[in-house]
């Protein structure tokens, strides 16, 4: 979010100034340069960036986007850069395919920002899925000519799942339970029972509380299906100081109490 927030303040500022900005659409097919021919044509990026940005259309209403930004390199070619074209496909259960034209507001007059430093650009967009590789391509227009070298630059970037502090947003993760904040506490009651206490959630019914220390595990489960404080007194058979406790989220279906992890994810804490 923060890179968000310099990118829009880096765009405002070169507007003030009068230095090119980018106006992006989407454009799927081959560029309209292809199938001219230039005498010269610009070299590639210096270099090329992916990041997770996380908007807000209402509350609770996440998108999780790719922040892309570039650096364009400080050649004399830069004064025939008309525009970048950014491709993007993703590898899952499915392949997606989208690409974006970035086109600068003005021809490039200098090889660098009159501001200083050089010449950076971003664009947010490409919605994000969990745990998705993602081809990322960018090259300059107008294009080499057919047969001739092609300048590009490529990066890979694999999404985190939801336990990531800005994948977790995306809806599929908070269904599972990814902002559920259990805010465990743990006492001994003597030198035999550890009390641990938390908050559930509405979207489990069950609970799995451990208590380990090295390779000894003691363990208790809890079934409550509506948010709550609650506690368990589990039963210890050795020393558990410095032990740890960890929660699970879970839901059981039926009444054979089949269960699925809603969220692998486990809240730490050292007792004693």
């Amino acid at each position: 979010m923060l890179l968000v927030l310099l990118s829009l303040a880096a765009l405002c500022w070169s507007a003030m100034l009068g230095e090119p900005t980018i106006q992006c659409g989407s454009e799927t097919g081959l560029s309209p340069e292809w199938m001219v021919q230039h005498n010269l044509t610009p070299g590639d990026l210096r270099d090329l960036r992916v990041e997770l940005a996380k908007t807000s259309a209402a509350t609770e209403d996440y998108s999780i986007l790719m922040n892309i930004s570039w650096i364009l390199r400080a050649d004399a070619s830069i004064r025939l850069l008309k525009a970048t074209k950014i491709c993007v496909t993703g590898k899952n259960n499915f392949q997606s395919y989208a690409c974006v034209r970035c086109n600068y507001t003005k021809a490039f007059q200098s090889q660098t920002r009159p501001s200083g430093g050089k010449w950076t650009f971003s664009y947010v967009g490409f919605p994000v899925e969990l745990s998705t590789l993602y081809l990322i391509g960018a090259h300059n227009i107008p294009n080499a000519n057919m047969n001739e070298d092609s300048p590009s630059l490529s990066v890979n970037f694999t999404s985190p799942g939801c336990l990531d502090h800005i994948m977790k947003y995306k809806k599929k993760c908070i269904k599972a339970g990814s902002l559920w904040d259990p805010n465990i506490t743990a006492c001994k009651k003597n030198e035999k029972m550890v009390e641990v206490n938390f908050t559930t959630s509405s979207l489990g019914n069950r609970y799995t509380v451990l208590i380990q220390q090295s390779t000894r595990i003691w363990f208790s489960q809890v079934f409550e299906n509506k948010t709550k404080r609650t506690s368990t007194a589990i039963l210890v058979t050795e020393e558990s100081e410095g032990a740890v406790v960890q929660v699970s989220l879970m839901r059981c279906f039926g009444e054979g109490r089949d269960s699925k992890r809603l969220f692998h994810r486990f809240v730490s804490f050292f007792t004693g």
